[in-house]
């Protein structure tokens, strides 16, 4: 991490000790001489999941960039994350992705896939934090607001009592800077407005995603080489789940519903639902591993952008982070990848002191946030929209997305490609290289052909080149 030129400060205070408020105290420590991390659940030194974190039982993701940006901020942390019983797989070869009724061909890749529990990754950071100097954790402790300046221009500190001790006073923690990492959940629009600030109104996208989700024990190997099979929903089969491979033998399996639909947590129903999918090896892993518990449900409604970017004046000595600024739809497997990268800008404006932090920090988020933003509103819009009233980029998009998924299940090159922009790795417009775009025409123009004689064989592709490196 880079180090200031002058310290930004003495004391800072990091609320959530989720993902988001780990990564963000670990770029803190390079900048101030204390870093407290405030975080309202008991943390232990399992993988249990915490009161709240509702959806911690569900399956979570770290997507490969964010594993590459974690190994540069606590170096060798991918080997403790497999010491802890973490798993890494090849992004590509070792998973099945099925999307518009089109499995995706396979290879190797390179791409280095996490698979583990939310649990796992977040007691391995904070083990990882503990050992740093001048990291303090105060777990069991709520925040109720913020102290202020005399013209409200600046927040000094936070006002907190314990969790468990409703009538507790509340004490004032001050701080030089104060990070919002407490999630969707942030009460942060309402202590601005309290302190007499405007908030520009949220921006939200329509989800309505319902989970089911059960753990099974099975063996590593029950689905051959597959370590996850994904069955992705869309508006004409709003029904979809995935399987995955985590520590200690376990698997989890998590239905999902779009639409209206409710996935089941009985295990009957459960298990009735996962053979209605297009993929069989999500029904494999519930028919052939022992169930573990009960199934946990869980609701998502819509997708909600705090547009903090839009306002004119925003306090200093205050900064909010990950999805306290934008909560994704959870399906999409953004959100631990996408804190990890706005730590990364939050290091990188601090370097330039506390002076203007907000808007360095928020200008060189904003393109990440954007992108994981659209890729949400794109996926989730044509649930709740006609076809014919979507926007004409949308419909165009829309429609090259089902080519590219019909492409990939034959060119393990365009399937390799949407990996890397699933993980982060490639922007989404890298769908729309010449090669790529070529190489998804070649490959509607062989079905087409296939389908016009009737050929039982599939006919062969014409090579336009080397792989693309």
């Amino acid at each position: 991490m880079p180090t200031p030129a002058t310290p930004s400060g003495s004391h800072a205070i990091v609320i959530g000790a989720g993902m988001g408020g780990l990564v963000a105290a670990r770029v803190l420590s390079s900048h101030f001489d204390r870093v407290t991390i405030l975080e309202r659940d008991t943390l232990g030194d399992t993988f249990d999941t915490r009161r709240g974190v509702p959806q911690g039982a569900h399956a979570h993701a770290l997507l490969a960039m964010g594993l590459e940006r974690l190994k540069i901020m606590f170096p060798g942390i991918q080997d403790d994350l497999v010491a802890a019983g973490g798993l890494i797989g090849d992004a590509s070869s070792s998973m099945h992705w099925r999307q518009f009724g089109h499995l995706h061909a396979r290879r190797e890749s390179g791409i280095a896939a996490l698979l583990s529990t939310r649990g796992l990754v977040e007691t391995v950071v904070r083990r990882r934090l503990v050992q740093f100097a001048g990291i303090d954790f105060r777990d069991g402790m709520i925040v109720r607001g913020l102290t202020w300046n005399v013209d409200r221009s600046r927040a000094t500190g936070v006002q907190a009592r314990p969790t468990n001790h409703v009538n507790a006073d509340l004490v004032d923690l001050p701080a030089d800077l104060i990070v919002d990492a407490t999630g969707r959940g942030s009460k942060l629009s309402s202590w601005l407005e309290d302190a007499g600030v405007p908030v520009p109104a949220e921006e939200s996208v329509p989800a309505q995603t319902r989970y089911a989700t059960r753990r099974f024990r099975a063996p590593f190997d029950l689905l051959g080489d597959t370590r996850i099979a994904i069955d992705v929903t869309s508006p004409a089969r709003p029904m979809g789940g995935l399987a995955t491979a985590q520590e200690y033998g376990m698997w989890t399996v998590m239905l999902v519903g779009r639409a209206g639909v409710v996935p089941p947590t009985d295990l009957a129903a459960f298990t009735a639902f996962a053979r209605a999918l297009e993929s069989p090896e999500i029904a494999a892993v519930v028919e052939h591993g022992e169930p573990l518990d009960d199934g946990r449900p869980y609701h998502f409604p819509a997708s909600v952008r705090r547009r903090f970017d839009h306002m004119d004046r925003f306090p200093a000595g205050i900064l909010p982070f990950a999805d306290s600024i934008c909560g994704f739809n959870p399906i999409y497997g953004q959100g631990m990848t996408i804190a990890v990268l706005e730590a990364d800008i939050l290091g990188q404006s601090l370097h330039l002191g506390t002076n203007d932090l907000f808007t360095r920090f928020m200008t060189g988020s904003a393109p990440i946030i954007d992108t994981a933003w659209k890729l949400a509103a794109s996926g989730d819009l044509p649930f709740f929209v006609a076809p014919e009233t979507l926007p004409r980029s949308l419909r165009f998009i829309t429609w090259y997305m089902k080519q590219v998924h019909a492409a990939a299940a034959r060119d393990t090159e365009v399937a390799v490609a949407f990996t890397k922009v699933v993980h982060v790795l490639a922007p989404p417009t890298s769908m729309m290289s010449p090669r790529i775009v070529a190489r998804v025409i070649q490959s509607g123009f062989r079905r087409k052909l296939e389908h016009a004689i009737g050929s039982a064989a599939p006919v062969p592709s014409i090579e336009i080149g080397p792989h693309a490196a």
